[in-house]
């Protein structure tokens, strides 16, 4: 079965089999959905996600692809959630392809691809990096401060434990936080999923200061100060989350 687009005098013929042929189909079908709605920046984000996907299979069918999309005259000025022009996508997938048909792009369109950088989230990892440090840090302390103040004996006590237990999940959450983090940095697949689960996570906190006021207003606020930075570093993981592309 072949797969075939006309554009003007252009045309592009996919054959099913070949590599990368299945990502060039979905590009292909979002590309035509992104011509019927132009301003629909959800469809705008999917196509940029699978014009990006196409940098994974560097082939000759897939630089005529990517060549003939980014001269459409339609889609400039199209951009998706997070204001990546989808032009810019097409180019940027382009440049990666590598060897030799990166070398035919042309240096407007490099200098496009520069000035048109997808929401960086470096900053934001660098602080939620920051944050989850101190986070497992402070409740790391308090775990083993509480600890060694009751003892061994007291510990059999199941109201004692139950008394560590914030400490012990929200250093959980930092360590948590700090590895995702991390595995972000190194552009790991699967990096933006676990962000955004420890992300919503932080909202516990909040959630369980509001349930203790019920008890005491005193633990109330104790809740909120001791699990402020579990709150800052999730903030900071949803922020950086946002600004990374799916995988």
């Amino acid at each position: 079965m072949e797969q075939q687009r006309l554009e003007g005098d252009q045309h592009v013929v996919d054959v099913e089999g070949e590599p990368g042929a299945p990502q060039r189909a979905r590009a292909l079908r979002l590309l035509s959905d992104l011509q019927r709605s132009p301003h629909d920046q959800v469809v705008a984000t999917d196509f940029n996600e699978a014009a990006v996907a196409l940098a994974r299979h560097p082939s000759a069918p897939t630089r005529d692809l990517l060549r003939e999309v980014s001269e459409l005259s339609w889609l400039r000025g199209i951009a998706d959630e997070r204001g990546w022009p989808c032009r810019a996508a097409v180019l940027w997938a382009w440049s990666e392809l590598g060897y030799p048909w990166a070398l035919e792009l042309s240096a407007e369109d490099l200098a496009f691809v520069r000035e048109n950088v997808p929401g960086r989230s470096d900053g934001w990892l660098t602080l939620s990096l920051v944050l989850s440090s101190l986070s497992a840090l402070l409740h790391g302390s308090l775990l083993a401060f509480g600890l060694a103040s009751v003892g061994l004996t007291s510990l059999a006590n199941s109201w004692a434990l139950m008394g560590f237990a914030p400490f012990a999940g929200m250093g959980a959450h930092a360590l948590a936080t700090l590895a995702a983090t991390r595995a972000a940095q190194a552009n790991a697949p699967t990096a933006r999923g676990r962000l955004w689960a420890l992300a919503l996570a932080g909202a516990l906190v909040p959630v369980v200061s509001v349930l203790l006021t019920f008890v005491a207003e005193e633990l109330a606020v104790v809740m909120l100060v001791v699990g402020f930075p579990m709150m800052a570093s999730s903030l900071a993981a949803g922020v950086a989350a946002s600004r990374l592309r799916k995988p």
